[in-house]
């Protein structure tokens, strides 16, 4: 006897381990044998692991680059702290969390007062984070 395929429905839990299983569990089709479908599953689960991973580790070289760009600046390195930015930024490519919009709202202020007296780096960059801002829907 076969069994019908899976609805692909999202579960929505409180957040933890248990409702990532159980969305991965949801969109797993059923047909085939039952080891077929452990052994799927269990890949499905080892991608998200891997994707989650990623992000993670992205992040923490988007806001390392981003206090080290703070620190290149208090210097009076206004070039090489924008240098920095604009490589924080290319690090936050699909990488989305409040603390980097906090960074990326953070940079912006600190380069108001570099922008304001016209230096040309400061206002690339400037012009780059409110464009990054728009596009993850924070207000710039």
């Amino acid at each position: 006897m076969s069994r019908p395929q899976t609805q692909h429905t999202s579960v929505r839990g409180s957040g933890g381990g248990a409702s990532r299983l159980a969305r991965i569990t949801a969109a797993t089709p059923t047909g085939g044998s039952p080891r077929q479908s452990v052994r799927g599953r269990a890949e499905a689960l080892r991608e998200a692991d891997r994707a989650r991973e990623l992000a993670a580790t992205g992040e923490v070289a988007a806001l390392s680059a981003t206090f080290e760009g703070h620190a290149q600046l208090s210097q009076g390195r206004i070039e090489q702290a924008c240098s920095t930015w604009q490589g924080a930024l290319d690090a936050m490519t699909g990488v989305r969390s409040s603390q980097i919009v906090k960074a990326v709202r953070s940079m912006r202020t600190d380069l108001a007062q570099f922008h304001a007296r016209g230096a040309r780096p400061a206002a690339e960059l400037d012009e780059r984070t409110r464009a990054w801002l728009r596009l993850e829907g924070a207000t710039a």
